[in-house]
């Protein structure tokens, strides 16, 4: 798998610097790192499944307030193998906005990454 775009990636978060933002690092090699514009998790997240399934993964976590997205806005370690079965419900999804698609590949790509490295990840909403 090719690294590189994994590798401290703040495509998706320059021009919206000053707004919140979403680090995912690779706890096992930090400099393996994405930077995201909460919104573009805002467009992925926004419509949850309402199955009557208890959310798991990044779902809860957004949704619940729980973990990096708490008041305390602390990083936490996540469980990248949980995040990365949560949010494949949302593949095939249609976004609103137009990088959204392209974001919720990047997201996809690093979860891939971080199973296929058995590696935990630091999730830290600033």
């Amino acid at each position: 798998m090719d690294t590189g775009l994994l590798r401290n990636n703040y495509t998706y978060y320059e021009g919206f610097e000053g707004e919140d933002e979403v680090v995912f690092t690779l706890v096992s090699n930090p400099e393996t790192s994405i930077h995201l514009w909460i919104g573009y998790l805002d467009d992925i997240l926004g419509d949850p499944p309402l199955n009557g399934s208890e959310w798991t993964g990044l779902t809860r976590d957004y949704h619940q307030t729980e973990g990096a997205f708490s008041s305390e806005g602390e990083s936490v370690t996540v469980d990248s193998a949980e995040y990365l079965t949560d949010l494949q419900q949302y593949a095939g999804r249609v976004f609103d906005e137009p990088e959204t698609a392209e974001v919720f590949q990047l997201i996809m790509t690093f979860l891939k990454y971080a199973v296929e490295e058995k590696s935990l990840i630091k999730l830290q909403v600033n």
